[in-house]
Formats: C-alpha cells, structure tokens, sequence
C-alpha cells in the first residue's frame, strides 16, 4: 500500500475534561469547530505506561489504496487510571494534505460537485516514546517507531468542504458540511456507514497487537515472510532438525493429530526498520508413525 511520504500537524488546542478556566489572553483560539470527547478503556488491564495521549490521524483509502499521508492531530495527555477521559478541541479545517476531491475518490453522485473535498481521520491512544508531546510519525527509512499506539476509536471523523449536505446512493448515509462523527459497522457482508451526533462519546480501547504502530508509517507498512519446511525424524536422522526440546524458547511450539505430530515454527528476523520486515521461518515437523513411540522431551 503506497502512500505520500508529507506529513502535517494540524493546529489544535487540546484540554482535559476536567476543564480549565481564566481570562481571554493572546492564546486564545476561538470557539473550536469540533469538540471530540469520550473515554480510553483498558478492560483486559494491559501494562501501559503512567501517562497516555489522544489524537487524530487522518487519512483516505479510495478503490483500495491509500490516497493521503497519516497525519496527527495535537494531542491530549491523560492519566492512565481507566477509563480515562479526554477531550480534543479542533479550532481548524485538516491541512490541505488530507483533503481529496470526490472524484479523487472515485465518488460519482448525482448532484454532488465532484470537485468538493472530503477528508477522514480516526482516533488513537498512544504512548509518548520519546516526551516530547507530539505523536511522531515514520517513513520507510526510519530505523525504529517512536511512539507507540495502544489503542483506536470506535468511530471516524469525517470533515467535508462542500456547501450541502448530500446522501450517498443507495444508502441512509447524509455527510454534512463540516465535520462529522461517523460510526461503520458490519451488517451481514455490508458495510453501514451512518452519521451520529457529534457529542457522541467515544471510546477508545487499549488493544494487544503488534501491528498497531503501523498507523504510524506515513509510508505504508510492509511485514513480509518466508517458510522453509524440515521434515524430522524422532531417530535424530535429519541433522538439519534440532534435537527434541533444543530450539529456541521464543518458538511456537503445535501439537496436532492427537498430539502425535509435532511442529516447530522457528523465526528469524532478515530485516527489520520502523515500518518494514522480513522475517524467515522454519517449520520443523515431526509425526510418530505406527508403533514409534514419543521421545524423551516431546512436548505433546
């Protein structure tokens, strides 16, 4: 998946819900265009660290690619006792970056000027890598992710440029001027996509998965792989295989056809930077045959 390399912060003034008050100063940014608020759930009670933040990232897929960088919005630090809540404030239009045109996206509606321009985000909790308050976004090139995103929201930003609102085709789906909170689901093998009120809470839950930090790449990701196949023998026959209990302590370790056959995946990482790997895997096999009897180690 190919995307533009450019990334842009978008000027956002960011609060905790528990409010702050004072008198009007130069800093003052006027009444935000969007106010997006909700809770950062944690309900499988994963580690996180002490401190973490809220933000957008905008992006756009149109025929299955990607059209538009990954940007992040301004963010909100919470304390990480869940669920925590957080506010963002948004006081301008996404960057021009994140803006395409309805037949850049392959958006043909009767009515519609093809020519206005759509834009759309989602919302993620991250840990800041590095203190210094921003989500910081990685190339291809990059050697390492810097922040790292623990979670995303259930529901999308969109932001739209044109003047009325319209319905897309065959659908209940009204997109608004301005910015709108989108909720899409699955109903079958269709997806819903559906406006709901902007003052919607949204929940944003802290996930276990290592590919997470993908939404990070303003280049794509890419996590390639290669399997090699040993067939093993339980007389120790095959040198290429490991004796029983001999591998690695990170392999994954199978036991199929009740628990007599035995694979041993085994991987080895060729390549690794931020946002690409290579990683090769050997699959060790053994089968006790009909009258073979298990060896001393087997894990089945």
């Amino acid at each position: 998946m190919t995307m533009l390399r450019r990334t842009t912060t978008i000027a956002m003034m960011t609060s905790l819900l528990a409010g702050c008050g004072g008198a009007v100063d130069d800093d003052y940014l006027g009444d935000p265009l969007m106010q997006l608020h909700g809770d950062i759930t944690n309900e499988q009670q994963l580690e996180t660290p002490p401190e973490v933040g809220a933000a957008l990232l905008w992006t756009l897929y149109a025929d299955m690619h990607m059209l538009g960088p990954k940007m992040a919005a301004q963010e909100t630090l919470v304390d990480a006792e869940f669920p925590a809540q957080f506010e963002l404030s948004i006081y301008e239009p996404p960057p021009e970056e994140a803006l395409f045109t309805l037949e850049e996206l392959y958006w043909d509606f009767p009515g519609v000027d093809p020519s206005s321009r759509l834009a759309a985000s989602f919302a993620i909790a991250y840990a800041d890598g590095n203190g210094n308050g921003v989500v910081d976004m990685v190339g291809a090139e990059d050697p390492a992710i810097v922040d790292s995103v623990i979670g995303y929201g259930e529901f999308y930003v969109y932001y739209y440029e044109g003047d009325t609102a319209f319905t897309v085709p065959e659908t209940e789906w009204t997109i608004e001027p301005g910015f709108n909170l989108v909720d899409a689901y699955l109903d079958g093998q269709t997806f819903i996509f559906e406006t709901i009120p902007m003052d919607t809470p949204v929940t944003i839950a802290v996930l276990d998965d290592p590919y997470l930090n993908d939404v990070l790449c303003t280049d794509g990701s890419e996590h390639l792989s290669s399997a090699d196949m040993e067939d093993c023998f339980v007389d120790g026959s095959n040198p290429a295989c490991p004796d029983m209990g001999a591998w690695p302590a990170d392999a994954e370790v199978s036991c199929e056809d009740g628990d007599r056959a035995l694979t041993v995946d085994v991987a080895e990482v060729e390549f690794t930077s931020a946002c690409v790997s290579m990683t090769r895997h050997t699959l060790y096999q053994w089968v006790l045959e009909e009258g073979d009897e298990a060896p001393a180690g087997w894990p089945c």
